[in-house]
């Protein structure tokens, strides 16, 4: 039977795929270069966003939704995308790797302290591991469940904290260097990066009329959500205290207090949104990397992939010491492939595309 799943479902998995534990930290970034006009900086990147996921979109069109392992081959050659393979995957085991570190610190900060944090690693992985073994529809359907227990109580969150904030502190807008400008556009795309994620779910969508509008929705609906938060952080806290804070949307969280409430400690709440944040990103990008590997080495099954990715992922996940050396990590090394993959490839791929279209006279899709 054929594998398919709903618009909605690629809605969901291109969301929980970007929104992971960078949004705890990203009004800090932004506010470390831009100030108070990180929500502009958002919108701008959002922008870009949307039309390199139409780009994505289009490579699929052309290529009569082949799996993005074959169209890369077809189009750059088995040498030139063994590389470009390569590269892809050494994109996403950095983005998990980062990722999980991250996940990790923030466990021990305020849940585990005392707790190593190879155990901590080790279970999160194996737990991702085991989950992708289901198969690709599987892990639709828990993003679809993961996206409403994710954002609801988001939405919860940011009412009450509404109440709270002084707006006026995103003022004023300009007076920054320019180069400022670009420089933080360049990290907030990298922000966005994990849509890369439809080559591994277009495909199987059930309504193909139907991808544009979803991929490109979830685009829109991740914009908005970034810049809400990067507005409610300044609202709150000004971008000089938004700046010192390590994890702005947990603290902002953490200073909800109303009297009477069934919720004593919210940071709670946070942890558990926190978790599912982290996982879901983890488990669709390790799906996705495992699938690239399957398919560009004749693998029999996901899971041999699997158990090869899980030692290197590991190894990434320890080898920083602190926030410093994962922050050094994702501009060293993840944001140039995030770059190259959400931006150089899928032109690349789109203009090489068209090129052997036309050269053939064109073909019925």
């Amino acid at each position: 039977m054929k594998e398919t799943i709903k618009p909605f479902g690629l809605f969901a998995s291109i969301v929980v795929t970007i929104i992971g534990v960078g949004l705890f930290s990203y009004p800090r970034e932004l506010a470390e270069k831009v100030e108070t006009n990180g929500w502009i900086i958002t919108l701008v990147a959002g922008f870009f966003s949307c039309i390199l996921m139409y780009i994505m979109y289009k490579v699929l069109i052309l290529n009569n939704y082949e799996s993005i392992t074959n169209i890369i081959f077809n189009n750059l050659g088995k040498v030139v995308g063994y590389i470009v393979i390569l590269i892809f995957n050494l994109e996403l085991v950095m983005a998990i790797g980062t990722q999980g570190r991250s996940f990790v610190e923030v466990i021990k900060k305020y849940l585990l302290e005392k707790t190593p944090t190879e155990l901590i690693l080790i279970v999160t992985i194996l737990t991702a591991s085991y989950f992708i073994s289901f198969g690709r529809v599987n892990i639709v359907k828990f993003n679809e469940i993961a996206f409403w227990i994710m954002f609801i109580p988001m939405v919860f969150i940011l009412l009450i904290i509404m109440k709270e904030g002084d707006f006026t502190n995103v003022l004023p807008i300009g007076q920054v260097k320019i180069s400022n400008y670009f420089s933080s556009l360049f990290s907030t795309l990298v922000a966005f990066g994990g849509f890369e994620i439809i080559f591994l779910f277009a495909p199987i969508v059930s309504d193909r009329n139907k991808v544009l509008k979803s991929s490109v929705g979830s685009m829109i609906f991740t914009s908005i959500f970034y810049t809400v938060i990067v507005i409610f952080s300044l609202a709150l806290f000004t971008k000089h205290e938004v700046k010192n804070l390590l994890w702005p949307t947990i603290t902002m969280v953490n200073t909800i207090d109303i009297p009477g409430t069934f919720v004593e400690r919210w940071e709670g709440v946070i942890m558990t949104l926190w978790i599912l944040f982290n996982f879901s990103t983890i488990s669709n990008l390790m799906f996705f990397s495992s699938t690239l590997l399957k398919e560009s080495f004749n693998l029999q099954k996901e899971v041999v992939a699997t158990t090869i990715l899980i030692p290197i992922i590991y190894g990434i996940c320890l080898y920083p010491e602190n926030f410093t050396d994962i922050a050094m990590m994702s501009e060293k090394i993840l944001r140039p492939t995030v770059i190259f993959m959400i931006v150089i490839l899928p032109i690349t791929l789109l203009i090489v595309t068209k090129y052997k279209l036309r050269k053939k006279g064109g073909v019925k899709n």
